[in-house]
């Protein structure tokens, strides 16, 4: 039995301070009322990168899993340049179209910037053993292959990543992800859903040509499946438990494997 505990931290970044939230298997002992003893053993760092609406319900469960599996999971609120800390945006139309309008207002050399300060303080972690991975899904998904052009990270997996295909992220939407991916040096997992509308089968194509064009080391899988298939909080019903518990083993395996 592992259980997990939380919390949080006010990270300080360039562009202002970023609300972060901290899961990780609670030390021996704690659970029974017994003397905490730490377990020696070091565990790999994830940094977990969330879809428009920030913290949910369906991302503390989700953080909860992964920190279970024997990782020390940060969840920083992607909008902390423009919200107040502790931000939850309502997973209905109004709460979609301010993330969608959040998404063409953040600077991505911030969110470079972000990845550099959650990689030293997962280092300055006391229970991490220094090597940093990454999860996501929707523009989590985008900001994981992002986040992998930092060669501190070793192993990313990156769910149905929205806004790659058309660069339509950050201010002037003119994100340069597929240009770049030559300089991932990690392994990378990419996961989709063939139904997804979000990311049409032409804007598959386009990443997969990019990303054998890049010559990295990466892993590719899609599903029968639609967008959000990963969330079991999700509004619209298109969570897909099977196809979740399935790319879950994937993502353990990777992260085992290289953390």
């Amino acid at each position: 039995m592992v259980l997990v505990v939380s919390s949080h931290v006010d990270l300080e970044t360039p562009s202002g301070k970023m609300r972060t939230h901290v899961y990780e298997p609670r030390p021996t002992g704690d659970a029974l009322g017994m003397p905490v003893e730490y377990n020696p053993k070091k565990l790999g760092g994830i940094i977990f990168y969330t879809a428009i609406f920030q913290c949910t319900p369906g991302i503390e469960r989700m953080a909860t899993r992964l920190a279970s599996a024997g990782f020390v999971v940060f969840v920083p609120e992607v909008w902390h340049t423009h919200l107040e800390p502790g931000t939850v945006l309502p997973a209905d139309a109004m709460g979609t179209a301010k993330g969608n309008e959040l998404k063409t207002l953040v600077d991505l050399k911030h969110w470079e910037t972000d990845v550099q300060v959650l990689v030293a303080a997962l280092r300055q972690h006391p229970r991490c053993n220094g090597r940093i991975g990454t999860i996501g899904h929707c523009l989590g998904g985008h900001l994981v292959v992002r986040a992998a052009f930092n060669p501190d990270i070793l192993a990313s997996a990156s769910f149905f990543p929205t806004d790659i295909h058309n660069g339509t992220l950050g201010v002037n939407s003119q994100a340069d992800t597929l240009e770049r991916l030559p300089q991932i040096k990690g392994e990378i997992t990419v996961i989709f859903g063939r139904q997804d509308p979000h990311i049409p089968d032409a804007g598959r194509l386009k990443i997969y040509s990019a990303f054998q064009q890049a010559k990295i080391n990466y892993t590719w899988h899609e599903f029968n499946a639609n967008h959000s298939f990963l969330m079991d909080n999700d509004p619209k019903g298109r969570y897909d438990p099977e196809v979740a518990d399935l790319c879950f083993r994937l993502v353990f395996d990777l992260f085992h494997r290289n953390l």
